[in-house]
């Protein structure tokens, strides 16, 4: 009998996810919202310049660009990624579990037609228990971890456009504009529609291709086996010929 992880087919038991990095977009929240909120009032309100990148960004996002970032203010990758460790934990129970319970059935003397119907259902949770079921905890543990790290980069993304772009002469130009409705709005028209486009435009480039390689994850899709169940002949005939008994024939 091989003993130890490699009978069961683990690998890494001890597995975690890496810790998120630091995420310092909770800090700016207000203000790179205010700015992007801004940035969609002058698009809806203005519209953009018919040659801009913008139209572009637009038309491939589907998504005005303080819409999407509001989104990302919004969520929290830290109880995914505490969720993958719990899962890594459970795995690692499970494989060390797994080694006495499956000695003692490995051990044992049956024979018959107890035994054998025993053993189609003994072998069923073996493999689950060796392979399948850590296998799976391991693959949803990834993901989990995967799908934190994900965010943690949109965010990163979201913060480094901010620290960029928050204090650009684009955004001081639309911040700076009048009111809605005030007599020197028209006059603003044409700088407020471009300062929007060039920051909706900067906004895009910066999240896009953490976008394009969150296309790339996938999550495990094989679903948990079903256990066989088992019945003897012995429950077929409605006697009980101690076919569980050692050394029944």
């Amino acid at each position: 009998m091989i003993a130890g992880s490699a009978r069961y087919g683990t690998q890494r038991p001890d597995w975690r996810p890496a810790p998120l990095p630091a995420d310092h977009l909770a800090e700016l929240a207000e203000v790179v919202t205010d700015l992007l909120a801004a940035v969609d009032r002058a698009i809806q309100r203005y519209g953009v310049p018919p040659e801009h990148q913008v139209v572009a960004d637009l038309r491939e996002f589907r998504a005005l660009p303080g819409t999407l970032a509001q989104s990302i203010v919004d969520t929290d990758p830290e109880p995914v990624w505490q969720r993958s460790v719990e899962l890594a934990r459970h795995r690692t129970t499970v494989v060390e579990a797994a080694e006495p319970v499956l000695a003692d059935g490995d051990e044992l003397r049956w024979a018959g037609a107890g035994q054998r119907a025993y053993q189609t259902v003994w072998s069923a949770v073996s493999a689950t228990l060796t392979a399948e079921l850590p296998a799976q905890l391991l693959g949803t543990a990834e993901y989990g971890a995967a799908l934190a790290g994900w965010y943690s980069k949109l965010r990163a993304a979201l913060t480094s456009f901010f620290l960029r772009y928050g204090n650009s002469p684009a955004a001081v130009t639309l911040r700076a504009g009048p009111g809605p409705g005030t007599a020197d709005e028209l006059d603003h028209v044409p700088a407020a529609a471009t300062a929007a486009a060039d920051l909706a435009t900067a906004c895009f480039a910066a999240l896009r291709p953490v976008l394009a390689a969150g296309r790339e994850l996938r999550p495990a899709t094989d679903p948990r086996p079903a256990l066989p169940t088992a019945r003897t002949p012995d429950h077929d005939t409605g006697t009980d010929s101690g076919a569980f008994h050692a050394g029944h024939d």
